[in-house]
């Protein structure tokens, strides 16, 4: 990306092309291309890729690897360019077998339509150590439909080591970091975190759409939940929210949770399974709340 042009061929840092968007249209499908997404300078330009329209990833065993220290907020990052503030997404990934390493995804458009970053709809892919965060404005984070990544029919996708959303927006609507919908199954968050700023009834870390969103297994692992709120004083109700499944589970596995009171809504009884998280009370060492110290 730094000083990239899009009459370059994208075979080495100095023809690199202008936009990852140019990069994946030179990939191949299915036979392992890779691209590097540079992060140089000081300025946000450059170290984001920006795109002007929604990029659909359709292409299978590709590579893309963010050069950059990493971290949350990364700095190797594909945002929607200034101008065009009211992409509903950034990224949707039909391809299977693809890696997103070290990456960041991050939907700014102001616009109440702009409501995520990622779709993954395809299979087998895998997102590792990366920051993926959409409706980052106000407007479209007080929409019930806002999310990071909506799993749409996807199937086979690990996250691990990676952090979703934010906690200087405030989410105003019944939304959530994580939108299942279209019967997905399979699905593995290992080692991610879960950020959000909210004090509005009903909002939550992972949503499923309709009773039909998930089949199957949905299982994260030592993960963390966190929502802000003013000095702690107001907690969610809980981290998973919308309709029980027909068919599916959740597992929250060696999890934990601050700002959000339970780990299911009373609608999800029955299809909530929680194991190895330790429950606590307010003034306990280790409880992850306020505690009044002498």
């Amino acid at each position: 990306k730094y000083e990239g042009l899009a009459a370059k061929d994208g075979q080495s840092p100095g023809s690199a092309k202008a936009e990852f968007a140019d990069a994946l249209d030179l990939c191949t499908s299915g036979v392992g291309d890779g691209i590097v997404l540079m992060s140089g300078g000081t300025t946000l330009d450059h170290t984001a890729s920006r795109l002007s329209a929604v990029k659909a990833w359709s292409k299978h065993g590709v590579y893309l690897k963010g050069l950059s220290s990493g971290g949350m907020f990364n700095r190797a990052t594909i945002r929607n360019t200034a101008a065009v503030l009211n992409l509903a997404n950034l990224v949707t990934l039909s391809g299977n077998n693809n890696v997103l390493d070290n990456v960041g995804i991050v939907n700014e458009g102001s616009d109440a339509a702009a409501l995520g970053a990622l779709i993954v709809s395809g299979l087998r892919n895998k997102i590792v150590n990366s920051h993926i965060a959409g409706a980052l404005h106000a407007t479209p984070a007080g929409q019930a439909g806002a999310y990071d990544v909506k799993l749409d029919a996807a199937e086979e996708i690990l996250f691990e080591n990676c952090d979703f959303g934010s906690d200087s927006i405030v989410n105003a609507a019944a939304n959530a970091n994580i939108l299942v919908d279209g019967g997905c199954w399979r699905i593995r968050f290992k080692n991610c975190r879960f950020f959000s700023n909210s004090v509005t009834a009903g909002r939550g870390a992972v949503k499923l759409a309709d009773a039909t969103a998930l089949n199957g297994a949905m299982i994260f692992e030592e993960c963390k939940f966190l929502n802000f709120s003013p000095n702690g004083l107001t907690a969610l109700n809980a981290v998973l929210i919308g309709t029980k499944p027909n068919s599916g589970y959740v597992w929250f596995d060696k999890c934990s949770k601050l700002g959000f009171t339970s780990w299911g809504a009373t609608a999800m009884s029955g299809c909530v399974y929680v194991s190895n998280c330790v429950t606590v009370t307010a003034g306990a060492d280790g409880a992850g709340l306020a505690t009044t110290v002498a």
